[in-house]
């Protein structure tokens, strides 16, 4: 599929998946940037390159897959020329927003200002001020509210992208999916993004991959380990510098900060030392409710309401927050014998996939020397949050 002229094409990038993303004049001028080319410099799964040393590919390489497929989707749901090229554009700056090591430094963050979504959405309409484009719409495409959304929707060139593309790059197949089936039964339907009943099976494979993805990717055990540590040196680096010098920061230049400081947790990272042990709480040991307000709490408060109830310095102890899963695709508009309806009406797999997404949540402590009492203790003290 095509999204583009040739006669507008100018450049084009190899790709592991895609083979060629074509780019036109004006898209190559926004990728070459300098808030574009930071995105070279951080890599898209932060600690998980750790665990799977071949994931080494960048928020960059993404941005190029997520231009291309929003292209794509913009095109089958019959955009204008210049929608397609907002969208395309919108899909090349949407993580320009992102602070060093991807989202371990936007836990660390408290303020909405600083999430990478409203710091992408601030950039862009930057980048965008002097191009032949309307910035608002290339904003709108990054934040979600313009329709059909292809960049930030339910179903998107982001998500369709990442799961194939860190799938690729950890050499763990359970992300591979069918995009070219799902962009095939796009549609525009009433203004929004919705597909043909057709996409279902894949739209459930999608959905079967991102949970095994989860599973054995993003949240799997050491990963959550390491990505404590990361998370804990970011914190102390804010509390001795600011959100704001944080940000700033990519990858390397964040690497050079922490080693240069002596950080005790980053040290840990390096030298990938495990030694605090991990106590695990699933939906057997606290309820969902209580994993919900687990979740929504700051991790600096719940580190050190644990720390004080075991009798431990802060240092002792590290967190890592449960995901809670949400049947937002289930909402996802299908065009099914001709009536408007949801994935969910359609299959009850979203449904199937929730549970089983409750079913591997868990709240992980980490601690360093634990006396036999603390497992029980640390759940004492969840249970009054």
């Amino acid at each position: 599929m095509e999204s583009r002229g040739e006669n507008e094409q100018v450049t084009h990038i190899r790709d592991p998946i895609y083979d060629e993303i074509h780019l036109s004049e004006l898209e190559l001028n926004v990728l070459d940037t300098p808030e574009v080319q930071r995105l070279r410099q951080i890599n898209q799964l932060g600690a998980v390159t750790r665990v799977y040393p071949s994931a080494t590919h960048t928020r960059f390489n993404h941005s190029l897959g997520v231009m291309h497929l929003a292209g794509l989707m913009a095109n089958k749901v019959n955009l204008s020329d210049e929608e397609i090229t907002e969208a395309r554009i919108a899909g090349l700056l949407h993580d320009t927003g992102h602070g060093p090591f991807s989202h371990t430094s936007e836990e660390v963050m408290s303020e909405d200002i600083f999430k990478h979504d409203s710091r992408s959405c601030e950039i862009a309409k930057r980048v965008c001020e002097d191009l032949p484009v309307d910035e608002n719409n290339v904003v709108d495409y990054i934040s979600g509210e313009k329709e059909p959304s292809i960049v930030a929707g339910t179903i998107d060139a982001d998500r369709l992208d990442y799961l194939v593309r860190d799938s690729l790059f950890t050499s763990v197949a359970h992300g591979q999916i069918d995009v070219n089936s799902i962009i095939r039964f796009s549609d525009n339907i009433n203004g929004k993004l919705g597909f043909d009943e057709k996409a279902i099976p894949s739209i459930n494979d999608m959905l079967s991959a991102r949970l095994r993805m989860k599973r054995v990717v993003y949240r799997y055990d050491t990963v959550r380990h390491l990505t404590s540590l990361i998370r804990r040196a970011m914190e102390e680096f804010v509390e001795e510098n600011t959100v704001e010098d944080m940000i700033e920061h990519d990858d390397y230049t964040m690497h050079s900060k922490l080693i240069d400081t002596h950080n005790k947790f980053y040290k840990m990272l390096i030298d990938r030392d495990l030694s605090y042990e991990r106590f695990n709480y699933n939906l057997s040991d606290i309820s969902k409710q209580q994993m919900k307000n687990v979740s929504e709490i700051n991790n600096t408060d719940i580190r050190e309401r644990i720390a004080e109830r075991i009798n431990k310095d802060e240092e002792s102890v590290l967190i890592s927050s449960p995901y809670i899963p949400e049947n937002v695709i289930g909402k996802t508009t299908i065009m099914k014998d001709d009536t408007v309806t949801t994935l969910s009406e359609c299959s009850d797999f979203p449904n199937y996939i929730n549970r089983e997404a409750w079913g591997t949540t868990s709240f992980q402590v980490y601690i360093n020397n634990p006396a036999r009492e603390d497992r029980n203790a640390i759940l004492e003290e969840l249970a009054q949050i």
